[in-house]
């Protein structure tokens, strides 16, 4: 009898538990969660309603709670993926990214073919700076279900890892898959560039473009690309066509200022680098090339005056404004 009683408390349980899975689906958060609260009053060792309410409090933040009910949650069943894949994220969104990975790690040694976990593991061993880790994550995950977006990432990390002969394969194999997917090309042409393959970059930024005009990334490297070809026209081109998609961009701001400088044109590299200064103040590397264009407009107790206050610091401008002070002394 009591055995019965038991299975019937369960059934009401697991059924309160997926009422409250659809108001979760459909929003009501309010709902979910009474009934979630429901289902625990009934049986408060399911591992199962107490992942899922933890899994609700997480998306609104809270995340305490959230890690208390993972946590009773792995105490009924150590081994729940879910949960301890759950608890990881918790964990790292509340600034414990070393004991979030742990946690994933576990999950995905219990699932080695959850391609989630493998993903959410790359994302943070990455933002933990675990380059190595992040890179074998993502791997496994693609030997299990290769996507482009996987690839690309893939190949980002290894990329950072210095790796890119290996880097510019995988993102060609990102481009098989995924041929109208601007954020690859640019990512392959960012690559390209950094090998010193201006050709080959100019190419794959310049389809990336075709592909999506406003990528910024691709419009940056590219002007870069024509910097280190010499053809500051094109270039300026480039830095022009990203000012006018975001005209508050003090690095392209700057970056003008300086190819209208190289040209003699001082007065206008001043004024952009005047404005590039308003946008971000505490900027060394405008403010020291303002001083120097302040220079060339024959503003020279300004130009000293920026440049006495750089050389007074501790960045690798300070050195530079020194330099720069001695020769106008």
């Amino acid at each position: 009898m009591s055995e019965v009683e038991t299975d019937h408390e369960e059934n009401n349980s697991l059924q309160l538990n997926n009422a409250a899975v659809e108001r979760h689906l459909q929003g009501d958060i309010e709902g979910a969660v009474a009934l979630y609260e429901k289902a625990l009053a009934q049986d408060p060792d399911s591992a199962t309603v107490l992942n899922n309410l933890g899994y609700l409090h997480a998306q609104q933040q809270r995340y305490d709670e959230a890690i208390s009910l993972y946590r009773r949650a792995l105490a009924q069943e150590p081994h729940r993926v879910t949960a301890l894949a759950n608890l990881g994220g918790a964990l790292a969104a509340q600034g414990d990214v070393s004991a979030g990975i742990a946690k994933l790690r576990q999950a995905v040694d219990l699932e080695p073919e959850n391609t989630t976990n493998l993903d959410n593991l790359a994302r943070l061993a990455m933002a933990d700076g675990q380059l190595v880790l992040a890179a074998q994550a993502w791997q496994a995950a693609c030997e299990l279900d290769v996507t482009a977006e996987r690839l690309t990432t893939l190949g980002s990390v290894t990329a950072a890892q210095g790796h890119l002969a290996d880097a510019a394969d995988i993102l060609r194999q990102a481009t098989q898959l995924a041929p109208r997917d601007a954020r690859t090309w640019a990512q392959l042409g960012v690559v390209l560039f950094s090998r010193h393959d201006f050709g080959s970059a100019t190419e794959v930024l310049r389809r990336a473009l075709a592909i999506d005009p406003d990528n910024l990334s691709a419009r940056r490297h590219l002007c870069l690309t024509f910097i280190a070809r010499a053809d500051r026209v094109a270039a300026q081109k480039e830095l022009k066509h990203i000012l006018a998609i975001q005209p508050d961009n003090v690095e392209s701001l700057v970056d003008l200022a300086l190819l209208v400088l190289d040209q003699g044109g001082s007065t206008e590299a001043a004024e952009k680098l005047e404005l590039a200064n308003r946008i971000e103040p505490g900027n060394t590397r405008t403010r020291f090339y303002l001083g120097v264009a302040r220079l060339q407009t024959g503003d020279r107790a300004g130009a000293c005056a920026l440049l006495e206050e750089i050389a007074a610091g501790a960045d690798k401008y300070a050195a530079r404004a020194e330099q720069t002070l001695a020769q106008v002394a």
